[in-house]
């Protein structure tokens, strides 16, 4: 088998690789646009387009690295695209959570969140290729930093909203842990590791989409944003 149809993996590509993520890409559109429609201010429209960009973006670029067969130069910067779009992905969660909380909370918490996205971005585009466990860390780290609006969820959006936050994040680290030793690999030909991975990450997405949702659209339970 030629080079073009391997993966970093030392192995021939599951069939299914990105399939999942190019229709997550495809169902991101309508839901990122229900978002930016349903939101009940212009700071929280203004949230969630950028919540909505970075939601698309993130599947998209995923499913151009990985369904077609590239070569080995396009496959490794894609591959780098495809790694810091996960920066910006957490950091676009953050925003519009953040925008909803009091203005104690966010404006402290978010340009914090997205410089050390763009501090990942910076190592991951211009750094060396790092083995799994490292790369995945950090993602698993700033992403669990939102366990600081945790509190305030709750106190403005009830019980719901904030279990639905913890919830979506256990996909998220099951699906690092996954990706670091790449086990379980159940049908390497069509369904590997990576395509469970993949599959966990639409998980959460999902479980942080609804918080996103609930807390763009509805009133808050106890008014704390100022």
């Amino acid at each position: 088998m030629s080079i073009e149809t391997k993966t970093s993996e030392k192995g021939p590509k599951p069939k299914g690789r990105g399939i999942s993520h190019l229709l997550a890409a495809l169902m991101a559109i309508p839901a990122a646009v229900l978002l930016m429609r349903g939101a009940l201010t212009e700071d929280g429209a203004f949230a969630a387009s950028i919540y909505g960009s970075c939601l698309i973006s993130l599947f998209a670029v995923s499913a151009v690295y990985h369904v077609p067969m590239w070569r080995p130069r396009p496959r490794a910067l894609l591959r780098r695209v495809d790694r810091s779009m996960i920066y910006i992905f957490i950091a676009g969660t953050y925003t519009p959570i953040c925008i909803s909380l009091a203005d104690s909370i966010w404006v402290g918490l978010l340009p914090t969140v997205w410089t050390a996205a763009g501090i990942g971005i910076a190592f991951t585009l211009l750094g060396q290729n790092w083995p799994r466990y490292v790369t995945a860390t950090p993602y698993v780290v700033l992403g669990w930093g939102a366990v600081m609006v945790l509190p305030a969820l709750w106190a403005q959006y009830g019980a719901a909203v904030f279990w639905l936050m913890c919830a979506g994040g256990i996909p998220y680290t099951v699906g690092a842990i996954i990706y670091a030793k790449r086990w379980p690999n159940p049908y390497p030909r069509y369904f590997g590791y990576h395509e469970i991975f993949h599959f966990l990450v639409i998980v959460a997405a999902v479980l942080h989409y609804l918080v996103v949702y609930f807390v763009l659209t509805q009133p808050v339970l106890v008014d704390a944003t100022v």
